[in-house]
């Protein structure tokens, strides 16, 4: 998920790094479209491009906003960046989100529990109200 790729501009550099390789990419093209117009994702021979997309307006999601950058040489010393990289962090609401499974999760727990008891203890009774008739 990209919740900031709106505000990338036209020359801004990403990096990438995959199957141990360090990229870096400039951005040379912005693009918002509607779902189906996908020739802006079309291989282009003889260029390393990589299009960054994700959905636009934020929590309307009917278009796909493309930002597509072109590689270039890493410079000495730029490997840095992915020192401090660790990968996408939790946004506020995955914690509230997990918080609310887990306190669902609990409460679920105790009221089969309970439930259960109730059930084994109503079984009980009607065992003795048996065997007393």
């Amino acid at each position: 998920m990209f919740d900031h790729l709106d505000s990338a501009t036209e020359g801004d550099v990403f990096y990438i790094q995959v199957a141990g390789h360090k990229l870096k990419y400039v951005v040379d093209s912005i693009q918002v479209v509607l779902p189906s117009e996908v020739d802006g994702l079309r291989p282009v021979a003889d260029q390393d491009y990589v299009t960054l997309i994700t959905c636009t307006p934020y929590g309307i999601n009917t278009h796909r906003l493309l930002v597509r950058g072109h590689q270039v040489p890493m410079e000495p010393g730029e490997e840095s960046v992915f020192e401090n990289s660790h990968g996408p962090g939790w946004q506020w609401w995955m914690y509230a989100l997990l918080a609310a499974v887990i306190v669902i999760g609990c409460w679920l727990v105790w009221w089969l529990r309970r439930h259960q008891a109730a059930v084994g203890a109503q079984e009980v009774i009607n065992e003795e109200s048996s065997v007393r008739e």
